[in-house]
């Protein structure tokens, strides 16, 4: 019986672009989401189950302020947002029933809540939430990989992972499995440019909200599914050279770090980088 994924391990960059390329498809059936990962070892968690932050009422909280707060900073926050502010008369339980679907609850559609813009905007200014988020992009996804190494990189003494790892799941078991929250891209620069969407939790609840670092990885509940060949696991050997290579390519491809967070510090940090690399060129 095969595995309900393939892993797929490459020595050299050349090796690895085309792993991910032969995992892109026209055909429904076969489309693929992405998801990067610094270190080939880590668990598909979300942000949220990562580290214990207190207990489940915490991301309520932070979502509650998060909304609030830009609104006084002045920063734009739709209107349909505030759809999750108006959870705020109604238990905690409540609350986060509205935004916890189980696995089995639904299936086989695709969300379209405009109140879940509030969690998006939140996750890509970087509070935890209970989304997982992926990319139709695998270049996008690779990105996210590579940053991290780069981050092991430039921490001097701090040795980087074996390998890093692009992770391709079929999209339709997602959509008929857990649900898929797509959201207007209009109201989101970072998700629009990272291509992104995002998956149900699948928590699975143990003992109450206070508990769900106890909750199993994705991969386990991917695993449950009892279909084959669901995913592919596509890791690289993170040598300096290897990191590097992939990094210029990237960069070659327009996936920069500006394009991944359109801010216009990002962008004027990028124009002096150039600007400084034409004065002041390295030999």
């Amino acid at each position: 019986m095969m595995s309900w994924y393939t892993q797929i391990y490459c020595s050299d960059v050349a090796q690895f672009l085309q792993a991910i390329e032969d995992t892109r498809s026209d055909f429904d059936d076969n489309m693929m989401v992405y998801r990067g990962q610094g270190d080939s070892e880590y668990k598909l968690r979300p942000t949220l189950y990562r580290r214990r932050y207190g207990d489940m009422r915490i991301e309520f909280y932070l979502l509650h302020n998060f909304i609030l707060l830009s609104q006084r900073c002045g920063l734009l926050i739709p209107p349909d947002a505030m759809s999750y502010l108006s959870l705020g008369n109604k238990t905690v339980s409540d609350s986060l029933t509205a935004y916890s679907l189980a696995v089995g609850e639904r299936h086989n559609i695709v969300k379209y809540d405009i109140g879940d813009i509030a969690f998006a905007m939140a996750r890509h200014a970087g509070i935890p939430t209970r989304r997982l988020d992926f990319s139709w992009d695998p270049l996008v996804a690779t990105y996210f990989a590579v940053q991290s190494v780069f981050e092991d990189y430039s921490h001097k003494g701090k040795e980087p992972p074996e390998r890093l790892a692009v992770w391709a799941i079929k999209y339709n078991e997602l959509l008929n499995n857990y649900g898929v929250i797509h959201h207007d891209w209009t109201n989101i620069p970072s998700l629009r440019n990272q291509k992104g969407l995002f998956v149900f939790d699948s928590m699975i609840q143990i003992g109450g909200y206070d508990c769900w670092t106890k909750a199993p990885p994705f991969e386990e509940s991917l695993s449950q599914i009892g279909r084959n060949d669901i995913a592919v696991k596509i890791m690289l050997e993170s040598t300096k050279a290897n990191i590097q290579s992939l990094g210029k390519y990237l960069i070659r491809r327009g996936i920069t770090k500006e394009k991944m967070f359109p801010t216009y510090k990002n962008v004027r940090d990028a124009i002096m980088r150039d600007h400084d690399k034409a004065l002041f060129p390295v030999h």
